[in-house]
Formats: structure tokens, sequence, C-alpha cells
């Protein structure tokens, strides 16, 4: 009973944001300079806005993984983004997740838009409405699924 309080405490602690951003939270609550620095190249990529939210272990936030979610409403549907830096030293691993609902296109219009993008891009798996795609470029995997004949839903991940 007593390590469920703590984690109900922890998370409660943790789950503050100060609504700058993503990159400027994290900074805020000592993120280490690697972790911080991979932060914000992935935030200039991704391009978070609207709500966003930061798990962080407050008393050490440089020995713990730490989350960083950010949900944001488009024209043609919604995205959440959910990174996770794991500091060690003075270095620092990361993954990110990005999924994005298209509600006015479907997955062939959303391909094509991928394929103009002039990647490395090398189909996976193609069938019954679901789409797999690796940009070997940046070892990305890109997963698609119609949800119907006019929406798409399509999650971008990658680990380093």
């Amino acid at each position: 009973m007593n390590k469920l309080m703590l984690l109900m405490c922890m998370v409660l602690i943790t789950f503050q944001s100060h609504s700058a951003g993503m990159y400027e939270d994290a900074k805020e609550f000592g993120i280490n300079g690697r972790c911080l620095s991979d932060l914000k190249s992935l935030t200039d990529y991704l391009k978070p806005g609207g709500a966003n939210l930061n798990l962080v272990n407050p008393s050490n936030p440089n020995e713990y993984n730490s989350h960083h979610i950010g949900l944001q409403r488009n024209a043609d549907g919604s995205t959440a983004y959910i990174v996770t830096l794991s500091p060690k030293n003075n270095n620092c691993s990361y993954s990110y997740s990005k999924v994005t609902s298209f509600d006015k296109d479907n997955c062939a219009v959303i391909r094509k838009k991928i394929d103009s993008l002039g990647a490395n891009i090398k189909l996976i798996l193609d069938q019954q409405g679901y789409t797999v795609l690796k940009n070997l470029d940046n070892n990305t995997f890109i997963v698609m699924t119609e949800r119907n004949p006019t929406a798409c839903t399509v999650i971008e991940t990658q680990s380093v």
C-alpha cells in the first residue's frame, strides 16, 4: 500500500506542465544537456503544439527515464506524440512515437505524400488495409491503418 501511495504522489507531482512547450518544460525540470539537445531536435522535427505533459522524476531527472507527451488538433484530424528520454551519464538514448489521425485523407493519399518527400522508403508490408514502411535514411518505421475509405491513422516511431 505504501508503494502505491508513493507512486501516486510521484505521478501527481510530475503531472505538471508549465505550458511553455515540451522542450521548455523539460529544461525547467533539469533534464541533462544531451537529452535536452535530443529533445530540442525532436520537437523541431515533430512540431508539437497544443497541450503537453512531462512525466519526470522530480528528485533526480537525470537518473530516470522521462516521458514527454504532446497533443494537438489539426485541420484534418489530431496528433499525439510521446518522447521517452533515457539518460545515462552524459549520454542519452531516446524513442518517440507520433500517432496522427487523418479524417479526410485515406492511406493512399498519405502514402503519396510520404513518397513525395524523397526519403529512402522501403515497403515492409502492404495488405488488408495495413501498410508498414521503413525510412532507411533514419531507421524510422511508419505504420498506416485504413480506418475507412476516407480516413487513415499513421504511426511513426523511432528508437536511437
